[in-house]
């Protein structure tokens, strides 16, 4: 007979320990939303912190409104075609680990993007 292991139970975590075992899920606890301060960003970010993650959102604010944020909420007042971007993520990695990325910048139109 052949034993048989249970998966873990990855939840959008990371795992910690050696490769293939059966190690608990750390859960992610940083993440960076571009595009948080639209529509669809602000859902995501409501969901994020429910879950008991934190974010910090980066938005042009193009289209997206800051009431769209809660007061403690940081917000990366930069576009994804600013020249100084990698300057800005490198700062802001410097200060506050990211654990993923949501990426949801985007412009409405596809003749825009």
């Amino acid at each position: 007979m052949i034993p048989v292991r249970k998966r873990p139970t990855f939840g959008g975590g990371r795992r910690s320990g050696a490769p293939g075992s059966l190690a608990r899920v750390r859960p992610v606890s940083t993440w960076l939303l571009t595009g948080g301060a639209g529509y669809i960003g602000a859902h995501v970010l409501r969901a994020l912190r429910a879950a008991g993650h934190d974010a910090v959102v980066l938005d042009d604010l193009s289209t997206g409104l800051t009431e769209r944020l809660p007061d403690d909420v940081e917000l990366v007042l930069t576009g994804l075609l600013d020249p100084d971007l990698p300057a800005v993520l490198t700062g802001l990695a410097a200060r506050r680990p990211l654990d993923g990325v949501v990426h949801l910048a985007a412009k409405k139109s596809v003749p825009e993007s």
